[in-house]
């Protein structure tokens, strides 16, 4: 018998993640944004959360938009204080 995954299943945080993932060591950094803001809206439980607005503010930065960089790094820091990404975070800003 094959299970259906939900849309509420790791597997989907983790390839949404991963697709943002790789279109920022690509350099593609405006399409990057799509599956981690899909992230916050559709799986804001998963513990890959941290990471995607992490790197939506990683995005915004590369493109210029320090404002932006600097509200997702705000939302990361007031919301994510015990991330291991919090060293990033705050070299960024």
């Amino acid at each position: 018998m094959i299970r259906k995954h939900s849309l509420h299943s790791g597997y989907v945080e983790e390839a949404l993640y991963q697709l943002g993932s790789i279109r920022i060591e690509t350099g593609r950094f405006k399409t990057a944004m799509v599956p981690f803001k899909q992230m916050m809206k559709d799986h804001p439980d998963s513990r890959l959360l941290d990471r995607a607005v992490y790197n939506l503010a990683v995005c915004n930065s590369r493109l210029g938009k320090n404002q932006e960089a600097m509200r997702f790094l705000d939302l990361f820091v007031r919301s994510f204080p015990r991330s291991s990404w919090l060293g990033k975070a705050r070299k960024l800003q």
